[in-house]
Protein backbone atom coordinates (compact mmCIF):
# COMPACT_ATOMS: atom_id res chain seq x y z
CA UNK A 1 0.00 0.00 0.00
CA UNK A 2 1.43 3.44 -1.11
CA UNK A 3 -0.45 6.58 -1.10
CA UNK A 4 -3.93 4.63 -0.75
CA UNK A 5 -2.79 2.60 -3.72
CA UNK A 6 -2.25 -1.19 -3.40
CA UNK A 7 1.13 -2.95 -5.47
CA UNK A 8 1.45 -6.44 -6.28
CA UNK A 9 5.16 -7.36 -5.85
CA UNK A 10 5.52 -9.91 -8.69
CA UNK A 11 7.21 -12.97 -8.27
CA UNK A 12 11.27 -12.43 -8.39
CA UNK A 13 13.20 -12.86 -11.98
CA UNK A 14 16.59 -13.66 -11.87
CA UNK A 15 18.66 -12.34 -14.63
CA UNK A 16 20.89 -15.25 -15.71
CA UNK A 17 23.73 -14.88 -18.80
CA UNK A 18 26.37 -17.29 -20.09
CA UNK A 19 29.68 -16.77 -20.99
CA UNK A 20 30.25 -13.88 -18.63
CA UNK A 21 33.74 -13.47 -18.31
CA UNK A 22 35.46 -14.65 -14.77
CA UNK A 23 31.74 -16.12 -13.60
CA UNK A 24 30.80 -19.40 -11.85
CA UNK A 25 30.91 -22.36 -14.06
CA UNK A 26 28.64 -24.60 -12.03
CA UNK A 27 25.30 -23.47 -12.54
CA UNK A 28 22.83 -25.49 -14.52
CA UNK A 29 22.18 -24.80 -17.91
CA UNK A 30 25.77 -23.58 -18.47
CA UNK A 31 24.73 -20.24 -16.70
CA UNK A 32 27.56 -18.52 -14.88
CA UNK A 33 26.28 -15.55 -13.98
CA UNK A 34 22.76 -14.76 -11.79
CA UNK A 35 21.47 -11.72 -9.71
CA UNK A 36 17.89 -10.68 -8.88
CA UNK A 37 18.57 -6.94 -10.35
CA UNK A 38 14.48 -5.97 -10.89
CA UNK A 39 11.50 -6.25 -8.85
CA UNK A 40 8.32 -5.83 -10.64
CA UNK A 41 5.28 -4.39 -9.08
CA UNK A 42 1.33 -4.14 -10.89
CA UNK A 43 -1.01 -1.24 -9.45
CA UNK A 44 -4.15 -3.56 -8.52
CA UNK A 45 -6.07 -0.58 -9.56
CA UNK A 46 -4.60 0.18 -13.32
CA UNK A 47 -2.68 -3.12 -13.93
CA UNK A 48 0.46 -0.44 -14.46
CA UNK A 49 3.72 -2.27 -14.46
CA UNK A 50 6.83 -0.56 -12.93
CA UNK A 51 10.59 -2.18 -13.34
CA UNK A 52 13.06 -1.43 -10.75
CA UNK A 53 16.50 -1.99 -11.31
CA UNK A 54 19.96 -2.27 -9.16
CA UNK A 55 22.20 -0.06 -10.97
CA UNK A 56 25.54 -2.03 -9.58
CA UNK A 57 24.49 -4.61 -12.03
CA UNK A 58 25.99 -3.51 -15.08
CA UNK A 59 23.99 -5.83 -17.55
CA UNK A 60 20.71 -4.73 -16.44
CA UNK A 61 22.12 -1.14 -16.20
CA UNK A 62 23.16 -1.40 -20.10
CA UNK A 63 19.84 -2.68 -20.89
CA UNK A 64 18.55 -0.07 -18.29
CA UNK A 65 20.26 3.11 -21.02
CA UNK A 66 19.19 0.82 -24.71
CA UNK A 67 15.41 0.96 -23.50
CA UNK A 68 15.36 4.47 -21.51
CA UNK A 69 11.77 4.52 -19.87
CA UNK A 70 11.55 0.81 -19.69
CA UNK A 71 13.48 0.48 -16.04
CA UNK A 72 13.31 2.98 -13.07
CA UNK A 73 16.09 2.83 -10.08
CA UNK A 74 15.64 1.25 -7.03
CA UNK A 75 16.26 4.13 -4.95
CA UNK A 76 12.55 5.34 -6.76
CA UNK A 77 10.49 2.40 -5.97
CA UNK A 78 7.95 4.41 -2.73
CA UNK A 79 9.57 3.33 0.95
CA UNK A 80 6.01 1.57 2.04
CA UNK A 81 6.71 -1.31 -1.33
CA UNK A 82 10.57 -1.17 -0.82
CA UNK A 83 9.39 -2.46 3.41
CA UNK A 84 7.48 -5.48 1.70
CA UNK A 85 10.55 -6.59 -0.65
CA UNK A 86 11.90 -10.12 0.12
CA UNK A 87 15.19 -11.92 -0.70
CA UNK A 88 14.68 -14.58 -3.73
CA UNK A 89 14.41 -17.76 -2.63
CA UNK A 90 15.79 -19.23 -5.42
CA UNK A 91 18.91 -16.65 -5.71
CA UNK A 92 19.58 -17.55 -2.25
CA UNK A 93 19.05 -21.35 -2.45
CA UNK A 94 22.45 -20.76 -5.13
CA UNK A 95 24.00 -18.70 -2.98
CA UNK A 96 24.19 -21.05 -0.31
CA UNK A 97 24.75 -24.40 -2.21
CA UNK A 98 27.97 -22.65 -3.81
CA UNK A 99 28.90 -21.73 0.01
CA UNK A 100 28.82 -24.69 1.33
CA UNK A 101 32.09 -25.49 -0.78
CA UNK A 102 33.72 -22.27 -1.01
CA UNK A 103 33.15 -21.33 2.75
CA UNK A 104 36.63 -23.02 2.73
CA UNK A 105 39.35 -20.30 2.61
CA UNK A 106 42.41 -22.61 3.91
CA UNK A 107 44.26 -23.97 0.72
CA UNK A 108 44.38 -27.69 2.37
CA UNK A 109 40.86 -27.94 3.40
CA UNK A 110 39.86 -26.57 0.12
CA UNK A 111 41.98 -29.74 -1.85
CA UNK A 112 40.76 -32.37 0.63
CA UNK A 113 37.41 -31.10 1.09
CA UNK A 114 37.87 -31.92 4.85
CA UNK A 115 35.09 -29.23 5.54
CA UNK A 116 32.69 -29.72 3.24
CA UNK A 117 28.93 -28.60 3.97
CA UNK A 118 25.55 -29.74 2.72
CA UNK A 119 21.49 -29.37 2.42
CA UNK A 120 19.87 -30.48 4.61
CA UNK A 121 17.41 -33.68 4.05
CA UNK A 122 14.47 -34.70 5.76
CA UNK A 123 14.12 -38.14 7.27
CA UNK A 124 12.13 -39.56 4.63
CA UNK A 125 13.69 -38.49 1.52
CA UNK A 126 17.48 -38.54 0.49
CA UNK A 127 17.31 -36.64 -2.55
CA UNK A 128 15.60 -33.10 -2.18
CA UNK A 129 17.29 -30.38 -0.08
CA UNK A 130 15.73 -28.44 2.72
CA UNK A 131 14.48 -25.48 0.71
CA UNK A 132 15.04 -21.89 2.54
CA UNK A 133 12.45 -19.92 4.69
CA UNK A 134 11.02 -17.12 5.86
CA UNK A 135 11.18 -16.37 9.32
CA UNK A 136 10.84 -13.40 11.52
CA UNK A 137 13.20 -13.95 14.48
CA UNK A 138 15.65 -11.76 16.67
CA UNK A 139 19.06 -12.80 15.60
CA UNK A 140 22.17 -13.28 18.06
CA UNK A 141 23.14 -10.01 19.50
CA UNK A 142 20.49 -8.36 17.30
CA UNK A 143 18.13 -5.94 19.40
CA UNK A 144 14.64 -6.58 17.50
CA UNK A 145 13.22 -9.01 15.73
CA UNK A 146 14.08 -9.33 11.85
CA UNK A 147 12.48 -10.58 8.58
CA UNK A 148 14.93 -12.79 7.10
CA UNK A 149 15.51 -15.54 4.47
CA UNK A 150 16.76 -18.96 6.37
CA UNK A 151 18.64 -22.38 5.35
CA UNK A 152 20.90 -24.75 7.74
CA UNK A 153 24.04 -26.53 7.03
CA UNK A 154 25.17 -30.07 7.77
CA UNK A 155 28.63 -31.66 7.29
CA UNK A 156 28.90 -33.26 4.55
CA UNK A 157 27.56 -37.21 4.47
CA UNK A 158 26.71 -35.93 8.18
CA UNK A 159 23.94 -34.55 9.55
CA UNK A 160 24.51 -32.44 12.48
CA UNK A 161 24.30 -29.05 11.58
CA UNK A 162 27.36 -26.81 11.61
CA UNK A 163 25.93 -23.55 10.69
CA UNK A 164 23.14 -21.70 9.59
CA UNK A 165 22.56 -19.31 6.80
CA UNK A 166 20.31 -15.98 6.31
CA UNK A 167 20.12 -13.63 4.00
CA UNK A 168 18.26 -10.02 5.18
CA UNK A 169 14.90 -8.90 3.93
CA UNK A 170 13.99 -5.90 5.79
CA UNK A 171 15.05 -2.67 4.03
CA UNK A 172 17.80 -1.00 5.81
CA UNK A 173 20.06 -4.26 5.57
CA UNK A 174 18.26 -5.83 2.61
CA UNK A 175 20.60 -8.04 0.89
CA UNK A 176 22.77 -8.66 3.51
CA UNK A 177 24.22 -11.95 3.79
CA UNK A 178 25.01 -13.63 6.97
CA UNK A 179 26.34 -17.02 8.24
CA UNK A 180 26.01 -18.06 11.64
CA UNK A 181 28.66 -21.27 12.77
CA UNK A 182 28.43 -23.44 15.48
CA UNK A 183 31.17 -24.23 17.45
CA UNK A 184 33.88 -27.41 16.43
CA UNK A 185 33.18 -29.45 19.38
CA UNK A 186 29.81 -28.59 19.75
CA UNK A 187 26.90 -31.21 18.45
CA UNK A 188 24.26 -29.12 17.39
CA UNK A 189 21.15 -31.82 16.03
CA UNK A 190 19.99 -31.13 12.28
CA UNK A 191 17.04 -31.02 10.72
CA UNK A 192 16.98 -34.76 10.12
CA UNK A 193 17.98 -35.40 13.40
CA UNK A 194 15.67 -33.31 14.76
CA UNK A 195 12.50 -35.28 12.85
CA UNK A 196 13.91 -38.33 13.66
CA UNK A 197 14.16 -38.01 17.57
CA UNK A 198 10.43 -36.51 17.00
CA UNK A 199 9.08 -39.08 15.25
CA UNK A 200 10.65 -41.72 18.19
CA UNK A 201 8.82 -40.47 20.49
CA UNK A 202 4.95 -41.22 21.16
CA UNK A 203 2.16 -38.78 20.89
CA UNK A 204 1.13 -36.67 23.58
CA UNK A 205 -1.94 -38.30 24.66
CA UNK A 206 -5.08 -35.87 24.52
CA UNK A 207 -7.74 -34.93 26.91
Amino acid sequence: MDSGRVHNIGPDPLFAAVQVPFGYSDFPDSLNYIRNSVKITVDAYTGDVTAYYDSRDPIISAYARAFPGVFKPFSEMPPNVRAHVRYPEDLFSLQTTVYNLYHMTNPREFFLKSDLWDTPRWEDTSEAGMEPYYVIMRLPQAENEEFILLRPAVRANKDNMVAWLCAKCDSGDYGRLVVYRFGQGQLVYGPKQVEARTNQNPPYPRN
